[in-house]
């Protein structure tokens, strides 16, 4: 069992002296956070400080001095992690002294100064050959067929809860052709066009600077959903549309996650499906369904509708297009099939009934 252990702050002589004598583990991680936060990606930060608190922080590897970890520390570590938590746990715990280490040996030889950890003295990342634990965080195969999105959709709008913020962000989610919970519930009043009927969401996933803009038209079904949504925000003096109870926040994602497996659990009792499903299953149930005969996006649309990983030097470096003009027939399209999914759901259940 790991011992707890309090962490001691660095001194300010320590940080004028470059003295990394108590500069520990813990503060690294504390500086990784800094990082995501001047990166603006405040939800992997907010994640990641929750972790290293729960996690790290009741550790002895927390007050280690930084640069004197081995790869033996991390292996016990984790070791000792994985008798109490979950393999994906200690992965996740993994990748964020993997990516702490890794940002010291960046910044200490760059010129392009974010965070200055130099001071930490670290020669190299003792965390490269700790492997990761396998078979975790597989890939889902889960994509609803067209009456299973019918019977879910049903469910989104006469659920009793229908009228609530989580269960209106996963109808928006799910109109907008699939969109990342966190993308959806950081969304902000001021990045709706209610003239233009457009939606600026911002696309963080990835190893880039800062969050890439993801443009979407709001079709007559998300525009009926936005804009009650964005009025009450301006009448509220707010600008988040998904607000937490501290008005602050965005809304986190486990309530919505949960509302979903809520509902999929309903749907398998009721018999109209037989195996259960999960918020990450909308977005590939989308991907999925959008390339059927009957509506058939295109592979690159849904791709530019989705925010997928769009590599190559063309599309990161020159490509500037938002592809709106094509998101809109799309999306269109994508609405009209919704409703005929719904049909068919909605007859199923008119001949099952008593």
């Amino acid at each position: 069992m790991l011992s707890v252990s309090t962490v001691s702050e660095p001194s300010a002589t320590d940080a004028v002296n470059g003295g990394s004598e108590r500069i520990s583990v813990f503060d690294l991680c504390t500086e990784y956070i800094d990082d995501l936060m001047i990166r603006k990606k405040v939800g992997s930060a907010n994640t990641v400080r929750t972790e290293i608190k729960n996690h790290l922080k009741p550790a002895a590897l927390a007050s280690y001095k930084a640069c004197e970890v081995t790869t033996h520390d991390a292996v016990n570590y984790l070791r000792a992690l994985g008798k109490k938590c979950s393999p994906d746990k200690v992965n996740r715990l993994r990748s964020i002294l993997l990516a702490s280490y890794n940002l010291a040996l960046e910044t200490a030889t760059s010129t392009e100064v974010r965070v200055d950890l130099g001071r930490y003295g670290i020669k190299s990342n003792p965390i490269s050959p700790v492997q990761k634990i396998r078979g975790t965080s597989n890939v889902r195969n889960r994509a609803l067929s067209q009456q299973e999105l019918g019977h879910f959709w049903l469910e989104l709008t006469t659920d009793d809860e229908a009228g609530k913020l989580k269960i209106r962000a996963i109808r928006i989610a799910l109109l907008l052709g699939g969109q990342r919970c966190k993308q959806v519930l950081r969304a902000a009043a001021h990045n709706v066009n209610l003239g233009d009927k457009t939606i600026l969401l911002f696309d963080p996933k990835g190893k880039r600077p800062s969050p890439r803009p993801h443009i979407l038209p709001l079709c007559p079904m998300a525009y009926a959903e936005i804009e009650p949504l964005v009025k009450t925000c301006r009448a509220e003096g707010r600008d988040l549309i998904f607000p937490a109870r501290r008005r602050s926040t965005p809304l986190a994602e486990g309530p919505v996650s949960a509302a979903v497996s809520k509902i999929s659990q309903r749907l398998v009792a009721n018999g109209y499906f037989e195996t259960k499903f999960q918020y990450a299953d909308i977005r590939q149930t989308c991907e999925t369904r959008m390339s059927d005969h009957d509506i058939a996006i295109s592979k690159d649309i849904r791709a530019q509708i989705q925010s997928h990983d769009l590599g190559g030097i063309q599309m990161t470096a020159y490509n500037r297009n938002t592809f709106l003009d094509e998101k809109w027939p799309a999306l269109r399209r994508w609405e009209d099939y919704l409703m005929r999914c719904v049909d068919k759901a909605k007859t199923m259940r008119a001949q099952s009934a008593p």
